[in-house]
């Protein structure tokens, strides 16, 4: 039970952006724009995971995914999820760091307030492949291009030289 839930709930975030698991809380997915550091390199967009405890009415997501994969009735869907729930809240009330799958983990501090951990950073499927990348920035380009360009044309002046003293080497023989 506990792992079809959360293999929905990481199946439905990227798709939905916001799935909330209801009496519990919401996860929403923020993509962070693309970084652009000082040293010319750029990091790609990414996508974080905000949990918040406020967003708590049933959005059905999570229930029409558990009702449909496992061919059960939405009821009985909004029954599992809601004997999920109260196992989390239990381990959180006795203190314990409960796993949430591949999302990350919840505590609970001495206020009551539930903690969430993120595991992993969610790839959106529009982002797969985009690796942090270099590039070099304008000034860096014009200085190898000058050196290459006053190297080239050495080598052209000395090769030429070389050409032409054989040249007349060979005509005076």
């Amino acid at each position: 039970m506990e792992k079809t839930i959360l293999t929905d709930l990481e199946f439905s975030l990227p798709i939905h952006n916001c799935v909330i698991i209801p009496d519990f809380g919401g996860f929403i997915l923020n993509m962070e724009p693309a970084v652009f550091l000082s040293n010319g390199e750029i990091n790609p967009p990414k996508n974080s995971i905000v949990f918040n405890p406020e967003l708590n009415h049933n959005d059905g997501i999570i229930a029409s995914y558990i009702s449909k994969n496992e061919n059960i009735s939405y009821n009985a869907a909004c029954k599992r999820i809601k004997e999920f729930v109260a196992t989390i809240k239990m381990g959180l009330k006795d203190g314990k760091t409960v796993p949430f799958g591949n999302l990350g983990s919840f505590t609970s501090d001495n206020g009551g307030n539930i903690i969430f951990v993120q595991n992993i950073m969610i790839i959106h499927p529009g982002l797969f492949g985009l690796y942090p990348m270099g590039i070099k920035q304008l000034a860096e380009i014009d200085k190898i291009t000058f050196r290459n360009k006053r190297n080239l044309s050495l080598k052209y002046t000395i090769g030429a030289i070389a050409a032409s003293v054989a040249a007349i080497t060979l005509f005076m023989t």
